[in-house]
């Protein structure tokens, strides 16, 4: 998909405000994405836009969706290649 959208990247961990205002969004649905990882946030024009929503669950509960918003910024710090293509160096 990401080849599809011309201009964008996967988020990093300054872009974290950003990706905050895009959870943030899809909680205010009462939706829980399930699967925040960097590879998830798209960056383009200034925003974050989120993807890959087969976990994402309805929830009315404040502590889940919370619980999944404080964990965006370790997520986004997050090196070990979670829900991306890691590159073998040969």
């Amino acid at each position: 998909m990401v080849e599809r959208i011309a201009n964008c990247r996967h988020a990093a961990p300054e872009d974290l405000s950003l990706c905050q205002s895009a959870l943030s969004k899809l909680h205010h649905l009462g939706i829980k994405h399930g699967d925040i990882n960097k590879h998830n946030f798209l960056i383009h024009d200034g925003k974050a836009t989120l993807i890959d929503f087969d976990a994402a669950t309805q929830f009315n509960d404040e502590e889940t969706l919370d619980a999944e918003y404080q964990n965006l910024q370790a997520e986004l710090a997050d090196e070990s290649g979670r829900g991306g293509i890691l590159k073998v160096q040969a």
